[in-house]
């Protein structure tokens, strides 16, 4: 009776089963049990065949394949959207509980997307609640919910007006980032 290891995986003759176990080969933890065993023959024998040596594109490529292999979503299913499928970026769900409510779902987005909204929101003067959702991190949308004060401002309105104002923000902090890296280069070649 041998047992072949190889890292997490361990091989055990049948033989060695039944005298243990008491498995008979009718039983059905004893097929459970050789398809388990010759799945990891095959595993066995596929790393055996495996050169020693590896360069990091070898080792980056195999990590490829074996988690291609595995139940793992691929790793640009995170940010780009399935067009095929029909995802959209945004979703808007009026809210059937609390007027003047609704949830807006943003496909492929996390956590800085839905803070930097959240605080652009509440800055508002029309907006009563902004809160953001991201159920789990291996989810790749987040929930924005959205209420205002009156029904004559749509949460859309108010979405739409944060990222308007976002987007000047941003254009403000580029042009001031450049100006300040012209102004160092301008310093700094004098010298």
């Amino acid at each position: 009776s041998q047992v072949c290891c190889s890292g997490n995986i361990c091989i055990l003759p049948i033989s060695v089963l039944r005298a243990n176990y008491q498995l008979t080969a009718a039983s059905p933890i004893a097929a459970l049990i050789r398809t388990r065993i010759s799945l990891g023959a095959e595993t066995l024998q596929t790393l055996s065949q495996l050169p020693t040596r590896r360069t990091t594109q070898q080792q980056h490529q195999q990590q490829t394949t074996i988690m291609s292999g595995m139940n793992a979503p691929e790793r640009s299913a995170s940010f780009r959207l399935d067009e095929d499928n029909g995802e959209r970026k945004i979703e808007y769900h009026t809210d059937t509980k609390v007027t003047n409510a609704g949830t807006f779902r943003f496909n492929k987005e996390d956590h800085t997307v839905g803070n930097l909204l959240r605080f652009q929101l509440l800055r508002d003067p029309a907006v009563r609640f902004a809160g953001y959702q991201h159920p789990h991190p291996l989810v790749h949308y987040i929930n924005l919910k959205i209420q205002t004060n009156t029904s004559t401002v749509s949460p859309a309105e108010v979405l739409s007006n944060a990222m308007e104002d976002l987007g000047g923000e941003t254009d403000h902090l580029t042009t001031a980032f450049q100006s300040a890296v012209e102004k160092f280069r301008k310093e700094n070649d004098a010298l």
